[in-house]
């Protein structure tokens, strides 16, 4: 993903510490490696501590703390930083290349049991929705992130929506709504107003969270958008407005979206950035997810890259080693996910590598108790991530709501997720 002619630049600084991990060490000519002292946590794709889990780097294994911190000695860098788990039939997440002495990683799995509610309630001050108009409601989590959209359309009295978390039992949160007129695509042309009300919630509730008298908001701006999937085929596009710390709220979603459109969107005084995503398919691979972020009142062009080529080992590939390359082709991603899984009746762990390099082999399990099954058969495909924000929490199905607009913190830079073709192998028995 790129801007074009209206370039949207995020300054470095908003970006997740993830970004220092994916960027390769450049010592001086003929100095010795650094060494640090790793201080690091591990996280879901919530936020949320993942503790328990194995950690390993520079030789030493230790296990995440209850709040999901870890710390070693001694380190030199670049470092692979390694976590794992051995529960069921375990999973491995390795890191390359990292520099940093204050890692935070987000490994491809998420074992933070899920929690989910229902909020519902009047929609437009207990009388029908308009002709003509809609409700954008969302929920955001105050404590920590919780997921949750639903759109009342004209005619219909009340909202209903599923909220998830993966926090606890319960959590505080906030109801966003935003009314606006919509044209017959279902894009807002005003905003009747807004309203923003706190609830909690508890795991299997139901909660009634009423909506109405409006706050009036002011003058809206009409925002260009341009996506282009070059030789793909735009399937959808939502674009939303950031309304909160943990809460990007969808205005606009629709469908084979591709060429050029404008969408009138909040206020600036409501958000101080918005977000553009859209999804395509091309002829040579699966789903492609890009977004663009940006100012209130700047446009956006969004070119979605097409998926990554896998170059080797072939599709079947017998007597895969250690020893093997797995090569892809450079795309321009910062970073990319090999990700090995079992199939059919092969009984081992899941594999995942993220790094900046093209070329991969498997990575070391030994050094957390773990094992490839001998003879046992994998699928592996490749991760292009144009975000390095997003590195290792794109597998997780709340990454695609939040760039969807259906809740979450969404984004705070441009990116894309390119997922390449899979591919079979054997590994040497």
């Amino acid at each position: 993903m790129r801007a074009a002619t209206r370039p949207v630049r995020t300054p470095l600084r908003r970006l997740r510490p993830l970004l220092a991990l994916l960027l390769l060490a450049a010592p001086g000519c003929g100095a010795p490696p650094a060494e640090v002292d790793l201080v690091g946590r591990v996280e879901s794709a919530s936020g949320m501590p993942m503790s328990g889990v194995l950690v390993h780097a520079g030789g030493e294994l230790t296990t995440a703390a209850t709040d999901g911190s870890f710390a070693i000695q001694g380190v030199r860098v670049p470092y692979t930083l390694t976590v794992a788990s051995t529960a069921g039939d375990g999973w491995v997440h390795a890191f390359a290349g990292l520099t940093t002495a204050t890692p935070v990683v987000v490994p491809l799995r998420n074992e933070m049991p899920l929690v989910q509610a229902t909020i519902s309630g009047d929609a437009w001050n207990g009388n029908p929705v308009p002709a003509g108009y809609r409700v954008s409601v969302c929920v955001e989590g105050l404590d920590f992130t919780v997921w949750g959209c639903d759109f009342a359309d004209a005619g219909e009295t009340s909202y209903i929506l599923t909220v998830d978390w993966s926090g606890g039992f319960a959590a505080n949160v906030r109801v966003h709504a935003l009314y606006m007129a919509i044209d017959g695509s279902g894009r807002p042309t005003s905003y009747a107003g807004a309203r923003a009300l706190d609830a909690s919630v508890t795991s299997g509730g139901t909660t009634t969270v009423d909506l109405g008298p409006l706050l009036t908001i002011g003058t809206s701006p009409l925002v260009p958008i341009t996506i282009d999937a070059g030789a793909g085929s735009v399937l959808g596009a939502v674009v939303a407005v950031r309304v909160g710390d943990r809460l990007v709220q969808s205005v606009y979603r629709g469908d084979s979206v591709g060429g050029s459109f404008d969408v009138r969107l909040p206020p600036a005084t409501m958000t101080y950035r918005y977000q553009v995503t859209a999804w395509a398919v091309f002829p040579s691979g699966p789903l492609v997810f890009a977004w663009a972020v940006a100012d209130s009142e700047a446009g956006i062009d969004l070119v979605i890259p097409p998926p990554p080529n896998l170059l080797e080992p072939a599709n079947g590939a017998l007597d895969v080693t250690p020893a093997t390359s797995f090569r892809t082709a450079d795309t321009g991603a910062v970073a990319r996910v090999f990700a090995w899984s079992p199939t059919g009746t092969t009984v081992g762990p899941d594999v995942m590598l993220t790094t900046a390099a093209t070329t991969a082999t498997l990575p070391d399990l030994g050094v957390v108790g773990l094992s490839y099954p001998d003879g046992g058969t994998y699928a592996w495909n490749v991760l292009g991530l144009e975000a390095p924000d997003v590195a290792a929490a794109v597998a997780t199905r709340y990454d695609l709501l939040s760039l969807i607009g259906l809740g979450g913190p969404g984004q705070f830079a441009d990116g894309a997720i390119v997922p390449s073709e899979r591919r079979d192998l054997t590994l040497a028995p």
